[in-house]
């Protein structure tokens, strides 16, 4: 919650459904949850996806330890320098969004999630 203020945004609802936020300038933002993933010690990540209420654009956002995050996300030697460069500051989570199809998201669904 201390992070989206940052960036200006207000938390103003959450539940396992709905998230709300607020913007700076008054407007409201909402998003249906369409699937959590728990944070697990096996794969040391956590994520959701969810549905842009007003656009119907879906993101799946995942977040977790840079040894577990490197191994799904496209290779690139950015990456691999920012990450050494957090582990050595002691930080171990990055966050990786990939905006998802209506498509892609149902085929995801009748594979059982």
């Amino acid at each position: 919650m201390q992070w989206t203020e940052s960036v200006g945004l207000t938390l103003i609802f959450r539940d396992r459904t709905l998230i709300k936020l607020q913007t700076p300038s008054g407007d409201y933002l909402s998003f249906d949850v369409l699937d959590i993933f728990p944070f697990t010690s096996e794969s040391k990540r956590m994520g959701i996806i969810f549905r842009d209420q007003s656009s119907g654009e879906i993101a799946f956002l995942q977040k977790g330890a840079d040894v577990a995050m490197v191994n799904i996300v496209q290779r690139n030697d950015w990456l691999e320098e920012e990450t050494g460069s957090m582990a050595r500051e002691g930080l171990s989570a990055l966050v990786v969004a990939k905006k998802m199809s209506q498509q892609s998201y149902q085929t995801f669904v009748s594979r059982g999630s």
